[in-house]
């Protein structure tokens, strides 16, 4: 069974197919916190945050890889996504340990970024809807962006799991360990701190409203740790997951070519709302 799982799945998504024939102690790596120090001369207003941020982060990162096969067609809608393949689902232990070595998490650094990149910026969909098959998306298409007429003319649709990972990116380098690096030439770290802000904020909200729409029923048991008073929780918990490598690998096929802009231009002429959704 584990000869059907992908070795690329476990270094790049930090989980493992359980194998039920097989009876073999699980390694639940015992606690010890890695002896890397960040430097860091920020004083930002985002620290605060950042003695939750790490615990979250793991959280809502497992969550958005889980979801219970009974609920594949309604959790998804009307998804153009839903119809481009079969979902397959496996049985995963998360990889909740404390020092994880991902390549999603570490001091900020090019490998990180591009990690980062891949699963949270992607093209324009290269998806022909037709008026009737948008209405059922969004309901208004009076004023709905369509790419310009030398990339396809398609409505502009971008994956709703790019916009989580965007966020969830965001928080990342929002924290006081990493908010120097990438204030000084990261386009979404504006000098507008009062829109950064209100961006971070949007960001946690779209995680959270995310994270309610999903709930996890499962339960997280705890062991007691030498050299540790307090119960010590085993996050390597089982959960029945999306294939996500699948959906990244049919999103990246179905992209429109690298020289389509990432954002269309506004042509003149067209309907507009009065304000934003």
């Amino acid at each position: 069974m584990s000869s059907l799982y992908s070795t690329v799945h476990q270094k790049l998504w930090g989980y493992h197919k359980v194998d039920i024939e097989e009876d073999e102690e699980q390694d639940l790596h015992p606690p010890r916190m890695l002896g890397r120090h960040y430097n860091s001369t920020s004083g930002s207003v985002l620290g605060v945050v950042s003695p939750y941020l790490g615990w979250a982060l793991a959280v809502l990162f497992a969550v958005a890889l889980v979801a219970n096969q009974r609920f594949e067609k309604h959790s998804n809608l009307d998804s153009p996504l839903m119809e481009g393949f079969n979902m397959d689902t496996q049985v995963i232990r998360v990889n909740g340990s404390l020092d994880w070595p991902s390549p999603y998490r570490g001091p900020p650094s090019p490998e990180v970024d591009a990690a980062w990149n891949r699963i949270s910026i992607i093209r324009p969909l290269d998806i022909p809807l037709t008026r009737d098959e948008f209405l059922r998306l969004d309901g208004d298409a009076e004023t709905a962006v369509q790419n310009a007429p030398e990339h396809g003319g398609q409505y502009f649709l971008v994956p709703q799991s790019t916009h989580h990972f965007h966020c969830l990116n965001l928080l990342r380098k929002s924290t006081r360990f990493k908010f120097d690096y990438y204030d000084a030439f990261d386009p979404d770290f504006t000098k507008n701190r009062e829109m950064f802000e209100m961006h971070l904020d949007h960001c946690v909200e779209i995680l959270r409203q995310f994270i309610m729409c999903h709930v996890d029923v499962g339960v997280v048991t705890s062991h007691w740790i030498k050299g540790h008073k307090k119960p010590w929780p085993n996050f390597n918990t089982e959960h029945v997951c999306k294939d996500y490598e699948q959906v990244l690998e049919w999103t990246e096929q179905h992209q429109l070519p690298e020289n389509t802009p990432l954002m269309p231009m506004k042509p003149s002429g067209v309907f507009e709302m009065d304000s934003p959704p």
